[in-house]
């Protein structure tokens, strides 16, 4: 009789490992995108080209501020400093955590300036100070030149950090 109860006793063991296993918690590979973000947007490319030589190369670039938080839209401000004429917008933005990836659309009203800012939040940990996270993408935007006066669209690089993990 012993036999049977340490028999069936091994076999209740077993089974609960088994079931700890397979319906323990989920962890996913999922980046933490909440907090608050900062960059640059380095141009790279004028279309069409400006007549002057290397003028929107030399006399372009932005700035940026944005907070995501961890439900609903996150927004910022934007200023761009184009060819001696300065613009403030502001940014409307959403992350996906699951793919890392925040996506942006960037406008000012007053000037008709629209755009788009699509680049992917990459989570490093370590510096020992806790998730450190950089931004990398691309931004895409649409003036009127201040010299030309033609509608050109501005592609920029845009490289950022996250400055705190709260709002």
């Amino acid at each position: 009789m012993r036999k049977l109860l340490g028999l069936l006793l091994c076999f209740v063991l077993l089974q609960s490992q088994v079931y700890a296993l397979s319906g323990g918690p989920v962890f996913s590979n999922q980046n933490n995108t909440v907090g608050t973000y900062a960059g640059a947007l380095l141009l790279e490319s004028v279309f069409p080209a400006n007549p002057v030589p290397n003028l929107g190369e030399i006399a372009t670039i932005g700035i940026f501020a944005l907070e995501i938080p961890e439900e609903d839209l996150g927004s910022g401000v934007f200023v761009l400093f184009n060819q001696g004429v300065i613009t403030r917008g502001t940014i409307e933005s959403f992350a996906d955590a699951r793919s890392g990836t925040l996506f942006g659309i960037l406008e000012d009203s007053a000037s008709g300036l629209s755009g788009t800012l699509d680049a992917q939040v990459t989570v490093s940990r370590s510096f020992g100070i806790g998730n450190v996270a950089d931004l990398a993408g691309n931004a895409s935007i649409g003036v009127t030149s201040p010299i030309t006066g033609v509608i050109e669209r501005l592609d920029f690089q845009v490289i950022g950090y996250r400055q705190s993990t709260s709002i």
